[in-house]
C-alpha cells in the first residue's frame, strides 16, 4: 500500500507481468526482465544488477498487512511484558529500540538473557523484555496481518467482484520516472533515520545494505512514532517510508 495523497511521479505506465508471478500489494518495487524477448516485470528480488522500473499500483489490490509505529513503557515489575495490541504479526518484521536511541534491540528468539534483548510472540503480539530494562520507554515498529474483516473495515472494497487486472490481463501499473512515494512495502527491521543507501530486497521490499541493487532514491521521511511530514503538519504516527526516487 502507498499513500496516494503524498505520492506523485512523472508517469504511470502499464507493464506486462512475468508469467506465474503474483503481484500481492501496491507500493512494491518492480524490476524488469525479458521473457521470450519481451519486457515483463516482477517484484524485485534482492539480486545484483536488477533493472528497476517503478512501484506497483492497482486500485483493486486488497490490503493484507499494516505497519504500526507505537511507543510503550516496559512494566517496572514482573513479568516485564508489553501487549502491543496487535495479533498475527508478520514473522521477523519487528524493530524495537529505546526511545531517543535508534540502536536496535536484539530479538533473543526465546527468554531474554540480557539487557536490550526481547522475545516476541507473533501470534499474540506480546513482547517479553529482560528485567534490567524495567521501566524503560521503547519504540516498536511492526507489521501484522489483517483479517479479512479488518481489511474491509479499514480499507473498504472499492471494486467488489472485480478481478485483478494482472490476473486476467497479465498487466500491472508502475509508477516511474522521478517522484516521491510513501510506501509500507519496506523491511521494517532496518533503521532509515540516517538516510542509508537503499537496496532492492526480497519480494519487492525496500531494504538497507542488502545484497540487492542500489536504488536510485533517498529517504525523505523515516518511519517514526511522532512524524513531522513535509507535506502535512502534525501528522503524528508515521508508519510509512517516504522516499524521493529517480528511475
Amino acid at each position: 500500500m502507498y499513500n496516494r495523497e503524498k505520492t506523485f511521479s512523472d508517469f504511470q505506465i502499464e507493464k506486462a507481468v512475468k508469467t506465474a508471478i503474483l503481484i500481492s500489494a501496491e507500493g512494491l518495487l518492480l524490476c524488469s526482465e525479458l521473457e521470450n524477448g519481451v519486457e515483463v516485470v516482477r517484484p524485485c528480488a534482492a539480486a545484483a544488477n536488477e533493472k528497476i522500473v517503478g512501484f506497483s499500483t492497482a486500485t483493486n489490490l486488497a490490503v493484507s498487512t499494516e505497519n504500526v509505529a507505537k511507543r510503550y513503557t516496559i512494566p517496572t515489575a514482573a513479568p516485564y511484558t508489553v501487549d502491543t495490541g496487535f495479533t498475527n504479526l508478520v514473522p521477523g518484521q519487528i524493530l524495537v529500540h529505546e526511545t531517543g536511541n535508534t540502536t536496535p534491540w536484539t530479538d533473543a528468539g526465546g527468554a531474554p538473557a540480557a539487557t536490550t534483548q526481547y522475545d516476541v510472540n507473533d501470534t499474540t503480539g506480546v513482547i517479553t523484555f529482560h528485567s534490567s530494562d524495567a521501566g524503560k520507554s521503547v519504540d516498536v515498529f511492526l507489521k501484522y496481518n489483517l483479517t479479512v474483516e479488518q481489511a474491509r473495515l479499514k480499507y473498504f472494497e472499492g471494486f467488489i467482484g472485480n478481478d485483478k487486472a494482472f490476473a486476467v490481463h497479465g498487466r500491472i501499473g508502475a509508477l516511474g520516472g522521478k517522484g516521491v512515494i510513501y510506501t509500507d512495502q519496506f523491511d521494517i527491521t532496518k533503521d532509515y533515520s540516517a538516510q542509508p543507501a537503499l537496496t532492492t530486497g526480497a519480494n519487492g521490499l525496500i531494504t538497507v545494505a542488502g545484497a540487492g541493487t542500489i536504488i536510485p532514491a533517498r529517504v525523505i521521511e523515516a518511519p517514526s512514532i511522532s512524524g513531522h511530514s513535509q507535506f502535512f503538519q502534525n501528522v503524528g504516527n508515521t508508519s510509512m517510508l517516504g522516499i524521493e526516487f529517480n528511475f
